[in-house]
């Protein structure tokens, strides 16, 4: 079977369809997880959840045990479901054994791979994706969010406006988990209301995340190295990854430099701040920005991001000190 695409699996589930191999891989955890769940929900029967099924760890399990559970039938029920997670870190001999099943599998047993990275190529892959469905879970682009957003929203029986989506995805960022426990916090703030506002996001989730950025932003720019340390650290106890802070200090040093040249040009500065579509809660911070930076102070920062980032994603060396080091020869 070729490659499914995520909505092509989709609809194959939402027509009841279930195949006896998965392999979900891919850096989309949440997407990932909610197929699961709908694989889950087709091949399990609630009532005989416990007995049919089972959770293995590609890392900790063994072929002859995972084979034993592939092979035994279901007890009360039809089928059974056997999940794999992080089979990108299974032995190399759970492959070579787990194979012969692969090319011949129990219609009564569904079995689902979850992995990050898998290398096509390798024989174990080619067999499984002759037999099963293989589907692979990209993370979305920046322009695809809004519509995942505006999608979600929808499908709760809401609606939400276009400024409410830009206020939502900057504060919370492009993880889906988090923007799906937003909705749903949003769903119940609203009541019997329909319609999601920029001010009920601005009210329900609040916005520290771009707040911290913009906290960062403006202790680098006035040079107080000792503050924008303790942001960053903070930052990185909250659980926000060193090359999404770089990420979203581009970002932000991206809109500074846009927002700079219409300010050469006369613009008011109301009227850049509503053109760079930054929250009205942000726009002191994004002034006092303004005032602090000059142009050429702007481009040095998204040049010195650009090595940042090479730097942290080449692995060579410790995040942190990386991104103090930043700030340290930006401030």
């Amino acid at each position: 079977m070729p490659l499914l695409k995520q909505q092509e699996l989709i609809a194959e589930l939402e027509k009841e369809k279930i195949a006896p191999l998965y392999l979900l891989y891919g850096e989309e955890k949440f997407l990932i997880e909610e197929t699961l769940q709908r694989i889950e929900a087709l091949a399990v029967d609630p009532a005989s959840r416990d007995f049919n099924l089972c959770r293995f760890d590609g890392k900790e399990t063994s072929a002859p045990a995972l084979l034993d559970t592939l092979q035994s039938y279901p007890f009360l029920g039809d089928k059974k479901l056997v999940v794999v997670k992080d089979f990108d870190s299974a032995p190399a001999a759970v492959l070579e054994q787990l194979e012969p099943y692969v090319a011949n599998p129990l219609s009564c047993t569904v079995l689902v791979l979850v992995a990050e990275k898998i290398d096509r190529r390798r024989k174990f892959f080619q067999t499984f994706e002759a037999n099963g469905v293989v589907s692979q879970f990209f993370p979305l682009f920046d322009n695809q969010v809004p519509v995942w957003v505006d999608r979600r929203v929808k499908a709760k029986g809401l609606t939400i406006d276009r400024e409410a989506v830009t206020v939502l995805v900057e504060t919370v960022g492009n993880d889906l988990g988090r923007l799906e426990a937003a909705i749903q916090q949003l769903a119940t703030y609203l009541g019997e209301r329909k319609t999601i506002l920029a001010s009920d996001v601005e009210a329900v989730i609040g916005d520290f995340r771009e707040w911290s950025i913009f906290e960062l932003t403006n202790a680098t720019a006035e040079g107080n190295w000792e503050r924008a340390m303790k942001i960053l650290g903070r930052m990185m106890q909250e659980g926000e990854e060193p090359v999404m802070i770089v990420a979203m200090l581009a970002r932000q040093f991206r809109i500074l430099s846009k927002g700079l040249a219409m300010l050469q040009k006369g613009s008011p500065k109301e009227s850049v701040a509503g053109s760079l579509r930054v929250p009205k809660s942000s726009w002191p911070s994004l002034f006092q920005q303004f005032r602090a930076m000059k142009e050429q102070d702007v481009k040095k920062a998204l040049l010195t991001l650009e090595r940042v980032d090479r730097a942290l994603k080449s692995g060579g060396g410790n995040p942190k000190l990386i991104l103090e080091s930043f700030i340290l020869r930006l401030s």
